[in-house]
């Protein structure tokens, strides 16, 4: 049975649509100590975080292992997971834990596979620049097995274009984003590795620039999109280059014309398509309002009627 080691502070749930990764049968009471390489790595991005408590053993899903709480309470965690040999495989959490500064040392952790890092951004009121955050510590990973990134806030396009530049990336999440222009996703283009692409940045929102992108990569299985509108003719059209190899599109509160996704459908009969839950779909009219073609509001104004009228 594989031995696995968590450090923690927020168990983040990968989402249903992430790539498969290897699962333990059974998570060990008390998984190795991290290898000695890795906990010098820990402590300094810890201390660049200005955190000073000691990590206390914890449970967690997928495995046991090791706890930070930051000084921003229970909204600043973070966690990894290791593998046999005490060789983190996973870093998550939640809060400013990764700077520039502190990438350089991540990057040293020579199995590290994924980072799911939201909310990386100072705390409103400090005086740490969002500069310090803005992802371009991501030119250090090169060279390294990275396979998996969720990260976004305070990322700028220059960030998005050190992430670009990890040739090992299959999954690439960027999320609250609002330095991300579409310059920022088109860097992704012609990625050799990406299976899956996701981009949840309702402020700086470019349809084409993600769609193009999209249909781009050459392994392109599932993407994910969020807070936007989604217009058949302005960007689905778009992906009929990847017909055949797309295998999932994710709207997330996003609006789109039924007829619009009918003719995504019919270009990629083998996709599922999952459309926004009816819980998200008042909060998205609200946000989306201002954009809507005459005919998208008509059509959101009676589906509004109908959601609420179901509750």
């Amino acid at each position: 049975m594989r031995s696995l080691i968590a450090v923690c502070l927020l168990a983040v749930p990968l989402s249903a649509a992430e790539p498969k990764r290897p699962q333990p049968k059974s998570a060990p009471a008390q998984g190795p100590e991290l290898h000695a390489a890795d906990a010098a790595v820990m402590k300094q991005v810890v201390g660049l975080a200005g955190v000073t408590a000691e990590p206390k053993r914890a449970a967690r899903a997928g495995g046991a292992g090791f706890e930070w709480v930051g000084d921003h309470g229970k909204a600043h965690r973070l966690f990894v997971l290791g593998d046999a040999q005490g060789h983190i495989t996973e870093l998550r959490g939640n809060g400013p834990w990764l700077s520039n500064e502190a990438l350089a040392e991540v990057a040293k952790l020579s199995e590290l596979r994924l980072i799911y890092m939201d909310h990386n951004i100072p705390p409103p009121g400090s005086e740490v620049p969002h500069a310090n955050f803005d992802g371009t510590g991501f030119s250090a990973f090169k060279h390294t097995k990275l396979e998996w990134v969720l990260i976004g806030h305070a990322l700028t396009n220059e960030g998005a274009r050190a992430l670009a530049s990890i040739p090992t990336l299959k999954s690439m999440h960027v999320e609250h984003a609002k330095g991300v222009t579409g310059e920022g996703i088109r860097y992704f283009a012609n990625h050799p590795t990406l299976e899956r692409f996701a981009w949840g940045c309702p402020i700086r929102w470019d349809e084409a620039a993600f769609f193009d992108t999209a249909a781009s990569l050459p392994k392109v299985k599932e993407l994910v999109f969020k807070d936007a509108i989604a217009t058949y003719d302005g960007g689905l059209s778009r992906l009929r280059p990847v017909a055949g190899r797309l295998l999932k599109l994710e709207l997330r509160k996003t609006l789109a014309l039924p007829a619009d996704l009918d003719r995504f459908r019919t270009d990629h009969p083998q996709a599922e398509v999952i459309t926004i839950l009816p819980e998200h779909f008042e909060e998205a009219a609200a946000k989306l309002s201002g954009r809507m073609s005459p005919e998208l509001k008509a059509w959101t104004e009676a589906e509004l009627v109908r959601v609420k009228s179901s509750r």
